[in-house]
């Protein structure tokens, strides 16, 4: 069974991204929905395509490092990163 998933996955990378990364969210928001799990589960569900990511990339023979390294990379200046992460909260502070 694994080896057929793994070259179905090899074969239609797109489709298996996008399959396992709404099974894997809306399978912790629904009970997020029906009032279990509150914020926590949320945040979790919001993982799911970042997990598929990982997923799709190991299974179809590549480096996760490889995958993960640009993403880590800085390319733009700091104040850039703390203008984008303070001041949407800054912003929505202000008007409470």
């Amino acid at each position: 069974m694994g080896g057929r998933l793994r070259r179905w996955v090899q074969r239609h990378p797109v489709i298996a991204f996008v399959a396992l990364a709404y099974t894997l969210s809306w399978l912790t928001w629904l009970p997020a929905l029906l009032g279990f799990g509150g914020a926590a589960a949320v945040v979790v569900g919001g993982l799911g395509p970042l997990v598929a990511a990982l997923v799709v990339t190991r299974y179809t023979g590549d480096s996760v490092r490889a995958w993960a390294r640009p993403i880590a990379r800085w390319r733009v200046p700091v104040r850039c990163y703390l203008y984008a992460l303070g001041l949407p909260p800054l912003a929505s502070s202000q008007r409470h």
